[in-house]
């Protein structure tokens, strides 16, 4: 008898609960597929006014001599394009239907970082490895290393590693350079 109650129960839930879930399904897709259509058939229309990337890339090219970084279509049926050639980046608007150059922008980019002398010499001398400096920290404080980092500290190029022990942390100090260990704490 409660088998008997059981199905009759669960059966009757899956009979009204798909009636209610297919309705609701069927209410909320018509709509949207019907917009879904209509914006499909806008951008149909659309592209077939737009000029073809081959004619674009010419115009451009016609423009400035580089290499075509990125390419996007507002939404005023105008290419937005972005070129690169040497240390200057140009940023250019054109007509998606007449392919007439609205607008370009020139802007020139630092490329290069330059350094000191003095800095480039230290990071020349660097003699060890992140692991060399690790390894001669766990030889003087025993653990989990958890943290390596090379900083300059007082004109000097140093590994600051990071050991955990026993619930504590320790801060090692090692000379990236010579490979001594200067300091814990």
């Amino acid at each position: 008898m409660r088998k008997k109650i059981f199905y009759s129960t669960f059966a009757g839930t899956f009979v009204l609960g798909s009636f209610f879930g297919f309705s609701t399904v069927e209410t909320k897709e018509q709509p949207y597929s019907e917009a879904k259509t209509d914006a499909e058939a806008n951008v149909m229309l659309d592209a077939t006014k737009l000029i073809g990337h081959n004619e674009l890339q010419q115009i451009v090219y016609e423009q400035v001599e580089g290499t075509i970084e990125n390419l996007e279509l507002n939404g005023q049926e105008q290419f937005e394009i972005t070129v690169s050639q040497g240390n200057y980046i140009y940023d250019l608007t054109v007509d998606g239907v007449s392919g007439k150059v609205v607008s370009i922008d020139k802007q020139r980019v630092n490329s290069v970082q330059s350094i000191s002398i003095e800095e480039a010499k230290k990071y020349v001398q660097t003699t060890i490895e992140k692991l060399d400096a690790i390894e001669l920290a766990l030889e003087t404080v025993n653990g989990n290393p958890v943290q390596a980092d090379l900083v300059e500290e007082k004109g000097d190029l140093i590994y600051l590693v990071v050991i955990e022990y026993g619930g504590h942390e320790y801060d090692v100090s090692v000379d990236a350079v010579s490979g001594v260990v200067l300091n814990v704490s």
